[in-house]
């Protein structure tokens, strides 16, 4: 049975979707939890996209990654600022 390209019924599964876009499973369990990808429960513990879904998220935005500048050596930091305080 082919799909008819009017058919939006939840096919693509949370490693499919993985898969497609080079990211882990876990990505999309985490994306699912914040809110950001909305699949179709179809069992319990079961969830599907349907392809209306991936061709949105493809199409959507790019968010920009904020980093946090992470000091690689803390005790330079530490001392620096015991200095400026003496």
């Amino acid at each position: 049975m082919s799909r008819s390209p009017s058919d939006d019924s939840p096919s693509i599964s949370p490693e499919q979707f993985a898969a497609r876009f080079g990211i882990s499973r876990d990505t999309v369990y985490r994306w699912i939890k914040q809110g950001r990808l909305s699949p179709v429960a179809i069992g319990p513990r079961v969830w599907r996209f349907r392809p209306s879904q991936v061709e949105a998220f493809i199409n959507e935005p790019k968010r920009e990654t904020q980093y946090t500048h992470i000091d690689e050596n803390p005790g330079t930091a530490w001392s620096n600022r015991n200095e400026v305080n003496r």
